[in-house]
């Protein structure tokens, strides 16, 4: 897995490079790589579940849900990011960057105008980058990117809240979550086959919540203002996770200025299973915020 990981940064750095061998766009975008395969519908208008709803590895599907939902300083409720509400979509983009074929690294994009909704101008941009384990190995990663931006000129306050159903191994009867770390960036939930864990690189989210499924998901979807509640279970069952991150008060984005999260996902099996080190999902994270850095300079250029 320590080999698969570096190999992963090379091809990050062939992007940087302008290197990339294939590049598609639509709004359904079906990512690929070894044993994993990972579906995205990025707007409202595909007609599926919103999001991530397919994370494949060797045959089995894990996943049900993974978005973002977000709020402004004068918005009275969150809107999904999907292309309805304040925002629209612009383009969802996937590249190949290994050269085996398949895309396995996805660029969704979404911009706000100065609407009836929200004054503020932003945009958001969602990269997504899958590594799968070799075949019958349980193993898959994926490490993303969220980047915020205020084209305003003034500091901007913003709330960013990501939503998480896994269904591990297709099933939910059985699965535990539990939320951890001080402060909590940690996500662990587990089945008697299969563990999955995310953790938040940076920055650490000020708010999140461990609930059985509908419960967050219908606060996200009411008509007005929602925190999450700090709870961190354990949960047992039909388990979801979400996290919230505050740029406001004197963390405000500030004019023409970028928010960026990084964080990673990693499906793996059992107890017995390998946990990715902390620098080398620090090391990815880097990767792709160069990547984000390097696609500023272009269109610039």
């Amino acid at each position: 897995m320590k080999f698969a990981s570096r190999t992963r940064l090379f091809a990050l750095a062939a992007a940087v490079l302008g290197l990339c061998s294939s590049v598609s766009q639509a709004a359904v975008v079906t990512l690929s790589q070894d044993n994993s395969s990972a579906t995205f519908h990025t707007e409202a208008a595909d007609g599926g579940t919103l999001g991530l709803n397919n994370w494949t590895v060797d045959g089995t599907n894990h996943m049900w849900q993974q978005w973002f939902w977000h709020r402004t300083g004068s918005q009275t409720r969150e809107w999904p990011v999907d292309g309805t509400g304040p925002l629209a979509h612009v383009s969802t983009t996937s590249l190949d960057l290994d050269g085996d074929a398949a895309d396995d690294f996805l660029i969704a994009k979404y911009r706000d105008g100065e609407t009836s909704i929200t004054p503020e101008t932003f945009s958001i941009e969602m990269r997504y980058l899958l590594t799968g384990g070799s075949a019958g190995s349980n193993n898959s990663d994926i490490v993303e990117v969220i980047r915020i931006q205020n084209h305003g000129n003034e500091p901007m306050d913003f709330h960013l809240f990501q939503y998480v159903d896994f269904d591990l191994n297709d099933s939910f009867g059985d699965d535990k979550l539990v939320l951890s770390g001080s402060p909590v960036n940690t996500a662990t939930q587990s089945d008697p086959i299969n563990i999955i864990g995310e953790t938040v690189v940076t920055p650490p989210p000020q708010r999140w919540q461990a609930a059985f499924s509908g419960v967050i998901s219908a606060r996200l979807g009411d008509d007005d203002i929602d925190n999450l509640d700090m709870s961190v279970g354990p949960i047992v069952g039909d388990a979801t996770w979400a996290f919230q991150w505050d740029f406001a008060g004197g963390f405000r984005i500030p004019a023409n200025g970028v928010a960026i999260i990084s964080k990673d996902k990693n499906i793996r099996p059992g107890e017995g299973g390998i946990v990715p080190e902390p620098s080398t999902i620090a090391l990815a994270g880097m990767g792709l915020i160069g990547l984000l850095a390097v696609s500023r300079r272009r269109r610039k250029a």
